[in-house]
């Protein structure tokens, strides 16, 4: 989801939320002034008075600390260029009643746009994961295309850990790039992989394809607008424009598929050389008890998914309670 606001006088915020379904968050912000000079720039997330906050200095994670229930985490992309601290605000429930809530405030200070990169982890009371985004160097600034590697630990098992590789152009026509050893045309591209290597989803909004060295991972004959594609055990399920070139789509996996639903509809497929093909008119068979799809040794892919869907959404409900406020917008000013 993409939305701009127009309410800072002086400058252009546009919001990208990318939404993990059903697990986190990624907000990417761009702020462009209209004029020239040193501008202060500042991101802020509200929390209801009782989160508890607290501030992780040196990656600049801000956590809530709720004594039941979900709790957040609010991880920067760039904790070392930017000013944060935790700060005092107001929370109101009802009219006339006021109570002291603390909010968590990312400072930047810069000539010309801005962008700002975060990722927001509910967690509920059995989560025992730590979030770390590192930004990946893409020969581009951050104002004109943002890419990052993101990592979910599991506390107590440092080796059990789920990565994800996130790409994002502020272009419309951004051409082909490459993000880490994954390569896209479009204008936004997701790949997150189990702790066992092997594809969780793969998401792609405005173009044709996401490969990894080489290797097609998803591709379209025609441009998509939108498009995601999950991995839970040998089922393989895809989101994708009503309109969208079915027929044309390729779908990498290294191992047995019995199922393929598309938009919620099973659908017929076969598999030649490590790539699923979709066959929108042809008789679903049920596969044999042995064998199935054909390895080929290149990137492995499986395993359990989280949807995509690039429609981003607000974070809502499963946030352990951090009130919607938490837009909090960026706040240009010279």
């Amino acid at each position: 989801m993409q939305e701009s606001t127009p309410n800072n006088n002086g400058f252009e915020q546009v919001r990208n939320i990318l939404f993990i379904k059903p697990n986190y968050f990624i907000v990417t912000d761009l702020v462009t002034p209209e004029g020239s000079g040193t501008n202060l720039y500042e991101q802020t997330w509200h929390m209801l008075p009782e989160a508890h906050l607290s501030l992780d200095s040196g990656s600049g994670i801000a956590s809530t600390n709720f004594t039941s229930g979900a709790n957040i985490q609010v991880v920067p992309a760039d904790p070392e260029a930017m000013e944060a601290s935790i700060k005092q605000g107001y929370f109101s429930q009802a009219q006339s009643y006021i109570e002291n809530a603390d909010y968590v405030s990312y400072i930047k200070r810069g000539e010309g746009p801005v962008s700002f990169d975060t990722v927001l982890f509910p967690m509920d009371e059995d989560t025992n994961e730590q979030v770390g985004v590192e930004r990946l160097d893409i020969g581009k600034d951050p104002t004109q295309a943002t890419a990052l590697r993101i990592s979910i630990v599991d506390k107590e098992q440092q080796d059990q850990a789920r990565t994800a590789h996130y790409y994002y152009s502020h272009v419309e026509d951004p051409g082909t790039q490459t993000f880490g050893s994954y390569e896209t045309d479009g204008k936004l591209a997701y790949v997150e992989r189990n702790s066992s290597n092997r594809l969780n989803s793969v998401i792609l909004k405005n173009g044709t394809s996401i490969t990894q060295d080489g290797q097609e991972l998803l591709s379209f004959a025609e441009p998509v607008q939108n498009a995601g594609v999950t991995w839970d055990s040998d089922v393989v399920t895809v989101s994708v424009d009503e309109d969208a070139d079915i027929a044309g789509m390729h779908i990498y996996t290294d191992g047995r598929v019995s199922r393929l639903v598309v938009n919620g509809e099973s659908m017929a497929f076969y598999i030649a050389d490590g790539i699923l093909h979709p066959n929108p008119n042809g008789e679903i068979v049920e596969p044999p008890d042995e064998g199935g799809g054909s390895g080929n040794g290149k990137p492995s892919t499986g395993g359990g998914g989280n949807q995509g869907g690039n429609q981003g959404g607000n974070q809502g409900g499963n946030q352990g309670g951090n009130q919607g406020g938490n837009q909090g917008g960026n706040q240009g000013g010279n």
